[in-house]
């Protein structure tokens, strides 16, 4: 019997820190599709304009804050473009739920025990 994906039937946000050819994207959004969330959000910081139409199609919603033209990479639009390791990502994910309860004596959401974390390129530089 197979089991359920930690997916199906939520929000479903993936992150890249910027997309280039979009063929890593791509295929990270397709797998998530396969699990039915109730809802997909892309949110990059940089992407070509023409991939974002290309990607638009396979998402609910798509948060991107530049969209230069000509692109050329990812990486030229920071000033550190370094691989970091997901231990590292999970350890400034805690630091910052731990700030935001400091200033909140509520809270909204209920994290996963452990963040669901996957780096699509990782390696690539895309």
């Amino acid at each position: 019997m197979r089991r359920k994906s930690r997916l199906a039937g939520r929000a479903v946000i993936i992150v890249d820190d910027g997309i280039a050819t979009g063929s890593t994207i791509t295929a990270a959004i397709r797998r998530a599709r396969r699990n039915k969330p109730a809802h997909l959000v892309l949110a990059v910081p940089i992407a070509p304009p023409n991939m974002i139409q290309q990607l638009r199609p396979l998402c609910g919603e798509i948060v991107v804050l530049a969209t230069p033209d000509p692109f050329y990479a990812a990486g030229q639009h920071y000033r550190d473009f370094r691989q970091i390791e997901d231990s590292e990502v999970i350890k400034m994910l805690r630091a910052a739920d731990r700030s935001r309860e400091a200033r909140h004596t509520w809270r909204r959401w209920q994290p996963l025990t452990e963040p669901a974390l996957a780096e699509s390129s990782y390696g690539t530089r895309e």
